[in-house]
């Protein structure tokens, strides 16, 4: 349901009945993503297609903070911020603590040689062009925190999209640190990191 097509008494009436609803279990959680969130990001949270960020085991204090910029439009996605402007404070804290608690998969990319290449800018970085190493934030295994994603087995052309997006300064939430990184990669360096994200953590 669209909110801001409604008027504002029953707009507030839908906001207060929220508000006063009881804390949500997993097995509620686990409706409301199958609900508003599977048929994009997949089941199990796996990502079902490569527009979309595979949201398994994402850190649910990162992942709340992106449905909350999503909701104040501080990220922009046409679909995705309508769907947040749509959940309560305790849904999306629901659904962050549901996706944090599945297990993700790895999304290898098919191409070993540019992945080599994306390991060296992952792991050292480009002194000739002062780019830092991925690491030096994302630490080697890529798993996230709270100010961070979890990068580790990302799909390769989702990353690519986000990179893209932090190099153009097209994203604007979180985009600091991003947007000097990716002023300095070349498309083949943003090409080789996110092949070699989407194989992390495979084994």
């Amino acid at each position: 349901m669209q909110i801001d097509r409604f008027s504002p008494w029953v707009a507030a009436a839908v906001l207060a009945l929220f508000a006063a609803a009881p804390a949500l279990g997993e097995t509620d959680a686990a409706t409301l993503a199958t609900q508003r969130c599977a048929v994009c990001h997949g089941a199990r949270g796996e990502s079902s297609n490569e527009q979309f960020p595979q949201l398994a085991g994402q850190n649910a204090r990162y992942l709340s903070k992106q449905l909350q910029d999503f909701a104040s439009g501080a990220r922009t996605h046409v679909a995705m911020n309508v769907i947040a402007r749509e959940l309560s404070g305790e849904q999306i804290e629901a659904l962050a603590q549901h996706y944090e608690r599945l297990k993700p998969q790895a999304h290898p990319g098919t191409d070993p040689l540019l992945a080599n290449v994306g390991r060296y800018i992952w792991e050292r970085g480009n002194p000739y062009t002062r780019v830092p190493a991925c690491t030096s934030c994302h630490k080697e295994a890529g798993l996230g925190n709270a100010h961070l994603p979890r990068l580790a087995g990302q799909n390769p052309r989702y990353v690519m999209n986000q990179l893209q997006r932090f190099h153009a300064r097209e994203r604007q939430n979180d985009a600091g640190p991003m947007a000097y990184v990716t002023g300095g990669l070349s498309e083949l360096e943003m090409r080789a990191v996110a092949e070699y994200i989407g194989g992390l953590g495979r084994h």
